[in-house]
């Protein structure tokens, strides 16, 4: 994973204690300490309402939002996403090193049992972002010309992002590593959701 070349923009991110840079919306307690499961919803509010990449915080492009998810996300009639949006180099680079998008025996969510009551700041928003294991069988990549926001009213500040769709390009990964799309369709049609269920599954020549 520390072989994966950092991308300029999340180069200028503060770094974790193995060297990997921070993602702005990760929170981070009164130590500084960061707990990468758990979002700042001060910071995602931010991040969503100024069209801002959710790794690196910098301004992103018209026409140029990337989103990381699993295939029901993705490809679902009313599928929507929790983690935000990003620049594209800056998701390629999380979905190659974020233990829980790329590493092949990720099981369990830690950071969110690690953070101490008496290092949460007063007026601290959170919320836990990832998904229980099992994960998806793989990850997809996909860029949208444009998202709308979703508020579920449930009390959780948590905002849900759908894209719109038809995608304007798909990439599938699975443990850090790009699979052919012919490779997770056959993924995908041995599990509960076969591309024929799936409304948005790309044609085959739609991969870049």
């Amino acid at each position: 994973m520390k072989d994966v070349p950092i991308p300029f923009n999340l180069s200028k991110n503060d770094r974790d204690r193995r060297g990997f840079p921070i993602p702005f919306i990760v929170y981070r307690d009164t130590r500084g300490v960061p707990h990468f499961t758990i979002d700042d919803v001060g910071k995602l509010d931010l991040v969503l309402s100024k069209k801002l990449c959710g790794l690196c915080g910098k301004p992103l492009k018209v026409g140029q939002i990337w989103l990381v998810g699993g295939p029901v996300s993705s490809f679902l009639e009313n599928g929507m996403f929790t983690t935000p949006h990003a620049h594209e180099e800056c998701a390629r680079y999380a979905i190659q090193v974020c233990p829980f998008l790329a590493a092949p025996n990720y099981s369990k969510l830690i950071e969110d049992k690690t953070i101490k009551p008496e290092s949460v700041h007063d007026t601290a928003r959170f919320n836990n972002d990832q998904i229980t294991p099992p994960r998806p069988l793989f990850f997809v990549l996909a860029r949208t010309s444009g998202i709308k926001l979703f508020d579920p009213q449930d009390g959780s500040g948590k905002k849900y992002i759908v894209p719109r769709r038809p995608w304007k390009a798909v990439e599938f990964w699975q443990n850090g590593k790009r699979i052919a799309h012919r490779e997770a369709e056959k993924i995908a049609r041995n599990s509960e959701l076969p591309p024929s269920q799936l409304k948005w599954w790309p044609a085959s020549d739609s991969e870049r």
